[in-house]
């Protein structure tokens, strides 16, 4: 029986020491797999993160864009100082074109910018002739590619209306044409 006993120790101390192995085994591996859901829930925020980043930067991109068109939709409606230069010879232009006379074109001084308005050169400007031809170049002047402020326009009838000549006028323009 001594045998048995002997036996029956050596398996129950085998048994025990196994079953704490395993034990022990199991809490490791728990505590492994519960770094390792940690660090998969780090990995997922920082991709979350990240995503945001992503998002964010494409929302920039977009922005930055639209930004950009409406940049150079700006830029396409002002002129520069030397876009602005060709502006006298476009008026000669349309007022041989609308036969007018004593086209005068002159630049004044350079305003700087405000708070409500961009630069402008302001100007002087005088041209003569009949009345229909005269409308007709103050509507080509409208549709120039400029923009321009006209603080005061003054008509004066040079000529007289006779049966047989058409009353002349003189039209004075001041006015700023804005820059970029």
């Amino acid at each position: 029986m001594e045998g048995f006993r002997k036996k029956l120790i050596f398996l129950l101390i085998i048994s025990l020491s196994l079953f704490l192995v395993s034990g022990l085994l199991l809490l490791f591996s728990i505590r492994d797999i519960n770094k390792k859901v940690k660090e998969a829930n780090n990995y997922q925020q920082e991709l979350t993160r990240r995503g945001a980043i992503l998002d964010r930067i494409q929302s920039l991109e977009r922005e930055t864009q639209k930004a950009n068109l409406y940049l150079d939709s700006l830029n396409n409606a002002l002129p520069n100082e030397t876009e602005v230069i060709a502006l006298e010879s476009k008026l000669k232009d349309l007022a041989s074109l609308y036969n007018l006379s004593n086209l005068s074109f002159r630049f004044g001084t350079l305003n700087s910018s405000q708070d409500n308005e961009p630069k402008s050169y302001s100007f002087n400007l005088i041209v003569d002739g009949q009345v229909d031809a005269l409308l007709n170049w103050l509507d080509a002047f409208q549709k120039l590619p400029y923009s321009f402020h006209l603080e005061q326009i003054e008509i004066t009838q040079t000529s007289p209306l006779s049966s047989q000549t058409v009353a002349a006028y003189n039209i004075k323009i001041l006015g700023r044409i804005y820059l970029r």
